[in-house]
């Protein structure tokens, strides 16, 4: 076919346009490759009208189009169907699709893994809303108080005390003149320990 298209000097383009095949179909009649093309019906249909616009006898076309489709397999053994997809593709798509979403429960996986080891290792939340750092003071006497994640040790100066069921903790302080430093912390069993310090000025 394609000596034929080129001895009336014609392109694939310019069959295109007068057929109404799309230039790919064309390409593929031609070069006798119809696993691309949907069906058995399309490429009858197509290699036909080529022909017939090409004036070349239909039923020795015919004759030699189910030769070359009966040698390939095509079509009569269900390797393609009427989508062009190859029975070959349909039964790797499934593959792909199962491994898409076996990767992504190894991914959900990994992920929920590593927030539980990071929750476990991160230090825990720690806020001391009063006193304020460098905080100045007439009277010796202070409150201190905050809230703690559920389930931390807490220590004032190296000391525990302890927080309520929700976190929150209020504890009482005798300080000296001047500069006091007091030092709050918070851990876990297997992270690491939050401090926070507060910067406390007795005025005399």
């Amino acid at each position: 076919m394609e000596l034929a298209r080129k001895r009336i000097n014609l392109s694939i383009l310019a069959v295109e346009k007068r057929i109404g095949v799309a230039k790919h179909y064309l390409e593929a009649l031609e070069s006798n490759d119809y696993e691309i093309i949907p069906g058995e019906v399309y490429a009858k249909n197509w290699l036909k009208k080529y022909a017939s616009f090409l004036g070349l006898d239909w039923q020795e076309t015919e004759k030699k189009f189910y030769e070359e489709i009966k040698r390939q397999k095509i079509w009569s053994t269900g390797q393609v169907n009427r989508f062009g997809v190859s029975k070959k593709r349909l039964i790797i798509l499934p593959k792909i699709i199962r491994n898409f979403f076996l990767g992504l429960a190894v991914a959900v996986i990994i992920i929920y893994l590593g927030f539980q080891v990071w929750s476990l290792l991160r230090p825990p939340e720690l806020s001391v809303f009063y006193p304020s750092d460098n905080f100045v003071s007439l009277n010796s006497y202070i409150k201190v108080m905050g809230k703690v994640e559920s389930g931390a040790w807490l220590g004032l100066n190296d000391k525990e005390i302890t927080a309520d069921s929700a976190g929150w903790f209020e504890v009482d302080m005798d300080l000296n003149k001047g500069l006091n430093i007091i030092k709050i912390e918070a851990k876990k069993s297997y992270g690491r320990t939050r401090t926070v310090y507060r910067r406390i000025i007795i005025e005399e």
